[in-house]
């Protein structure tokens, strides 16, 4: 049984300033609050960063949660680092693909070795090759360790890239690495209480959509670099009003200031003179999505872009009883049923990236290279319009066939993609992979992760001109007097200095070197501050020479 489980917090990222609205925050989000209400877990570690946002974040969503008899504990990633205090937890796990702290947590902050567990958000960005799938085969991933794919697709993808790069190695370089981990499905999910069938007139209503007419949306990210070309979408909508009059296409999004989509997006609608049928809901409520969702009689999502990897917007729509008619692709291919809850366009491609693919690295800089990438392979993906009109046709000629598809939608929703459901899927993997772990029976290894990490004194000892060791004596200054007696304020550099351990020891320090009547070593303040880690104490102390509170006693 999983009663104890760690949770990363470096997935949230402050949205004040962002200029879009990312579908990954949601994600995480909701995630993480679902864990926390659905999970069999009775307890749980929340580990964060100090002084950052995401510590706000965990703190807000922990209030909200009414949940009897459930325990959190807010764990200061600094304080389980550098003071090391050592626990034992059922699994570590991360909403996040950033999965090199876990081994590092596991390898140097837990008593035991438990499952790591973290989840693939994002499979295509040319700077993963580097910094995520090799690191999957030089990480001390173990066999009841899993990455966590949102879709089938994505698997696959994972599986292909892996693969790829170990026969890769072995042939270029003679170096045999393979990923010795677990890939395992779990979709996200989606809140069916909030998410869930209104009254069509009445969300018309609020958003000012007459309500006399067929609604199509779109709703999602505008950008045609990473995440869908609506092009063809316009066209297919160009289409179908030849042959019906009463039809509206609302395009719901936010666009980013930083290569705008939404004026070629107005040009192309006004060159196709079909301005007055599309409405561009802009800057939305992302909160009143479901209203948007509700408002309308299909959803449709021609998404083309290998950016994508899951796709929340088709089962939110599912959620709210809308059909989905949607390109087959990525993460479509599982949520969006075929002739029961919508349909899905066939895409085709051909192989026409040899020349990306040798000049992998160019455009050097690296958000360039990532959406020029994204945006050449999604121009070579296409779709089958003339399927794409004739499916939409026939909803709109059929309202019983789209007021059925509307209710599979919603039973589909509520049976697979809550987030109770998906949570349950969470806890099975869990115990799984936790009585895996216990049948290895392998004594704990340390250091498995010591080659990715920095080794300043080691490397850069030679900047400096002279080493100190630890027997060097220290004796207060004029300057630290001033601060033991008041007569000086020390100020620190930045605010978030007040969340190091060594802030608050440098005052300990200072105390402790004031009261000797005899000079003190190093070594004396790390026998006598034995609370804290050796180098925190060594760090305190030398922070205080720096600031020319304490010296060096030179014999």
């Amino acid at each position: 049984m999983i009663n104890k489980v760690a949770l990363m917090g470096n997935a949230f990222r402050s949205v004040m300033g962002m200029n879009a609205v990312y579908g990954f925050d949601i994600a995480v989000d909701e995630a993480y609050k679902s864990i926390l209400t659905y999970s069999k877990a009775k307890e749980f570690l929340c580990l964060y960063e100090p002084g950052q946002f995401q510590e706000m974040a965990i703190k807000r969503k922990l209030r909200a949660i009414s949940r009897e008899n459930l325990k959190t504990h807010m764990i200061s990633e600094y304080d389980a680092v550098w003071k090391g205090e050592k626990t034992t937890v059922d699994v570590l796990h991360s909403i996040s693909m950033d999965f090199l702290p876990l081994y590092n947590y596991r390898d140097r902050c837990m008593l035991n070795t438990p499952p790591i567990t973290y989840t693939i958000h994002g499979a295509s960005y040319p700077e993963y090759i580097q910094n995520f799938y090799l690191m999957q085969l030089l990480a001390p991933v173990q066999p009841y360790d899993s990455l966590i794919c949102t879709s089938t697709s994505v698997k696959k993808v994972v599986q292909n890239i892996l693969e790829r790069m170990s026969l890769d190695l072995l042939e270029k370089k003679q170096i045999k690495l393979s990923y010795n981990g677990r890939l395992d499905v779990i979709p996200l999910g989606v809140d069916t209480d909030h998410f869930k069938p209104m009254d069509q007139m009445e969300a018309r209503q609020q958003l000012n959509i007459p309500p006399n007419k067929f609604v199509m949306l779109w709703l999602g990210r505008l950008s045609a670099f990473d995440k869908a070309d609506l092009y063809p979408l316009l066209i297919v909508f160009r289409r179908l009003l030849k042959k019906n009059n009463d039809l509206l296409l609302v395009l719901a999004g936010h666009d980013r200031t930083a290569n705008p989509h939404l004026p070629s997006l107005k040009q192309y609608v006004d060159e196709l003179g079909i301005t007055e049928h599309v409405v561009f809901m802009q800057d939305y409520n992302v909160m009143k999505r479901n209203v948007i969702f509700s408002a309308a009689d299909i959803f449709t999502s021609p998404i083309d872009n290998l950016q994508e990897t899951f796709g929340l917007t088709p089962i939110e729509a599912m959620a709210c009883g809308i059909p989905q008619v949607v390109s087959d692709f990525d993460g479509y291919k599982d949520t969006v049923c075929e002739g029961v809850t919508g349909f899905k366009i066939p895409t085709v491609w051909t192989k026409c990236d040899t020349d990306i693919q040798t000049a992998g690295l160019l455009p050097c800089d690296m958000e360039h290279r990532l959406v020029f990438h994204h945006l050449l392979t999604a121009q070579s993906v296409a779709l089958d319009l003339d399927c794409y009109e004739s499916r939409i046709q026939l909803l709109i000629d059929n309202p019983d066939l789209k007021r059925q598809m509307g209710e599979n939608s919603r039973e589909r929703a509520l049976s697979l993609y809550q987030w109770k459901h998906v949570v349950d899927q969470y806890d099975a993997l869990w115990e799984e992979l936790s009585h895996i772990e216990k049948m290895n029976n392998q004594a704990k290894e340390s250091g498995l992760i010591s080659f990715l990490e920095p080794h300043y004194f080691q490397d850069f000892n030679v900047y400096v001109s002279e080493i100190i060791d630890v027997d060097s004596e220290l004796l207060i200054t004029e300057e630290g007097k001033e601060i033991i007696e008041g007569k000086l304020s020390y100020v620190n550099h930045y605010e978030e200095e007040e969340a190091l351990l060594e802030t608050g020891v440098a005052w300990q320090v200072l105390q402790a070197i004031s009261m000797q009547q005899d000079n003190i070593t190093i070594e004396n303040l790390v026998e006598q501050y034995q609370q804290y880690s050796i180098d925190v104490v060594k760090r305190a102390a030398m922070k205080l020479v720096k600031q020319g509170f304490v010296a060096i006693h030179r014999k």
